[in-house]
């Protein structure tokens, strides 16, 4: 009886072993080697070692990747360009901020489900888009893109975009939407509307558009937007409105007679030549 309770143990010991390893050998599957194979870039992947490979061992273990939730690319003394491949291995990534003259592979950031804040900043012309990162909060690109879809991000807080070539903006369909900026594009027309939440709206440079409709924004209390060739801007009734600033634009006329907080001296028209101002 006493061997057959020796070899029963035995038998158990060599089980929980075989499980052990089994185990291990689970959990090393899931590390992913620092190596140019599966980071093409030397740039970035150095950039991988410094920020989230913790025990420097050019490994990135599984606790290794669910703890990398931020990560910045810019331009180092080399001004070396980027290739992304890879980078959508950090899944659980949810800042990203990019700086380059050229970016490649920039799909990967499709592939990370839960990215908050968006920055790019390149002179090249890539493909970006947001709809597959709904979790999305803001978004910042200076980039000659062509196409900004944004109607996937209900959750989006804060726009900036600026040096584009979108030529048809659409801003719609935003709930939390409370800041937005856009600067020096070549947007033809924008459509700013269900936005209930938008609180600021700035706008400088931009050399196409000639006329805005403000009436859907209700809770707008920061205008400006300088630089441009505006002739015309409906406000509509608007009772939180605080800052109109529309310096050197093509305005003949500027109806601000509904607009209960507005100060006379919180509007500023300079280079608005000949501008009648209606309060």
């Amino acid at each position: 009886m006493r061997k057959f309770i020796e070899v029963f143990a035995l038998m158990i010991t060599v089980v929980l072993c075989i499980g052990g390893y089994k185990e291990a050998c689970a959990v090393e599957n899931t590390s992913i080697a620092i190596t140019k194979e599966n980071f093409p870039n030397k740039r970035l992947r150095k950039i991988i070692v410094e920020d989230c490979d913790r025990n420097k061992d050019y490994v990135l273990s599984r606790e290794e990747i669910q703890k990398a939730e931020k990560i910045s690319i810019g331009l180092d003394e080399e001004m070396e360009d980027y290739d992304l491949k890879g980078l959508s291995i950090l899944s659980e990534l949810k800042k990203v901020e990019i700086e380059a003259f050229e970016v490649e592979n920039v799909r990967e950031l499709e592939k990370l489900p839960h990215l908050q804040y968006l920055r790019i900043m390149t002179l090249d012309s890539c493909p970006v888009t947001t709809d597959k990162n709904p979790e999305l909060e803001k978004l910042d690109l200076n980039v000659s893109i062509k196409r900004l879809d944004l109607s996937k991000n209900k959750k989006l807080k804060s726009l900036k975009l600026e040096n584009s070539e979108v030529k048809k903006l659409s801003i719609c369909n935003l709930p939390k939407l409370k800041y937005v900026r856009l600067a020096n594009n070549m947007t033809k027309s924008v459509v700013i509307k269900n936005c209930p939440k938008l609180r600021t709206l700035r706008g400088n440079g931009n050399k196409k558009i000639t006329k805005l409709d403000l009436r859907p924004l209700k809770k707008l209390c920061n205008f400006e937007w300088k630089y441009g060739i505006l002739r015309r801007i409906q406000f509509g009734k608007k009772k939180y409105l605080r800052l109109v600033n529309v310096k050197h634009n093509k305005l003949k006329k500027l109806d601000i007679r509904k607009m209960r907080r507005l100060s006379r001296k919180h509007v500023y028209v300079n280079g608005n030549p000949n501008i009648k101002i209606l309060k």
